[in-house]
């Protein structure tokens, strides 16, 4: 799991030598990606996206996790 915001700031960190005009466009997140085929990915060495395609896996269900600090709340 990630917080959209680190995602975010990942992206951003990567894309920023990468490919800079990517960054602050809309994204989606599709599922996760073999970390072998992600590195090769990186390095420029996939033969397409149908190849990265290949090895991800979609999320079977998605998450909104909220947090509430714990004290004294009125009730409402």
């Amino acid at each position: 799991m990630v917080h959209q915001d680190e995602l975010e700031a990942e992206l951003a960190y990567s894309f920023s030598t990468l490919a800079p005009q990517f960054i602050g466009n809309k994204y989606l997140v599709i599922g996760t990606v073999e970390k072998p085929i992600w590195k090769k990915g990186l390095e420029g060495k996939l033969n397409g996206l149908d190849e990265m395609l290949e090895h991800i896996s979609d999320f079977k269900k998605v998450y909104d996790l909220d947090f509430r600090p714990a004290g004294w709340y009125r009730d409402e």
